[in-house]
């Protein structure tokens, strides 16, 4: 499994794209989701059937060309993992299992993966029963998932901001122009959401 890298020109308009060569074989097999941190020292992504999160270090920021394997750690529960988003500060994870549930890990060492421990879940299979990408806003306050058996944005309110396991459904959904919906992700600033 390869990665390949688009850079966007502009403001995180889909328009303005273009492809690069960059072509980092991140993963040898059943490997979903990938993320970043904040500062793009760090790349991530989940052994599919086993659990195995896997955390790489870029030697220049942004370049994964200049990634290399540091460290992987094993997500308990659930069954079979879609897709991850870390906490702008990194303090937090949370991935989706193939049981219509969001998982929440809190990392104690920020962006660390190997200090991870179990932090809550939440159920969504009232609105999604094939679930895959899950996001939240820029301050937490609100959950937002995706799925291949809906096509459709799910919105949940958090009463505690950042906690997957307070969400609650705000009867608020999008549906997407695509079919079989994998991945969700938004803007730094909060104003886009992109789908894969």
């Amino acid at each position: 499994t390869s990665l390949q890298v688009k850079a966007y020109g502009t403001n995180w308009q889909t328009s303005s794209v273009s492809y690069s060569s960059i072509n980092y074989n991140y993963a040898q097999v059943n490997r979903t989701g990938f993320e970043m941190s904040a500062d793009g020292t760090k790349a991530y992504n989940i052994r599919w059937e086993t659990g195995v999160c896997y955390q790489y270090t870029l030697s220049t920021p942004w370049n994964i060309s200049t990634a290399s394997s540091t460290s992987n750690s094993t997500l308990s529960g659930g069954t079979y993992r879609n897709e991850l988003f870390l906490k702008d500060d990194g303090t937090s994870m949370y991935v989706t299992t193939e049981d219509n549930r969001v998982r929440q890990f809190n990392l104690s060492t920020p962006w660390d993966i190997t200090t991870q421990s179990t932090s809550g879940t939440k159920l969504v299979s009232a609105q999604e029963s094939d679930l895959r990408g899950v996001c939240f806003s820029t301050d937490g306050s609100k959950m937002y998932i995706i799925g291949r058996a809906q096509d459709t944005i799910f919105q949940y309110t958090c009463s505690t901001p950042w906690s997957a396991s307070s969400a609650s459904y705000d009867s608020v959904s999008v549906a997407t122009s695509a079919t079989g919906n994998l991945s969700l992700t938004r803007s730094i600033d909060g104003t886009k959401f992109y789908i894969v």
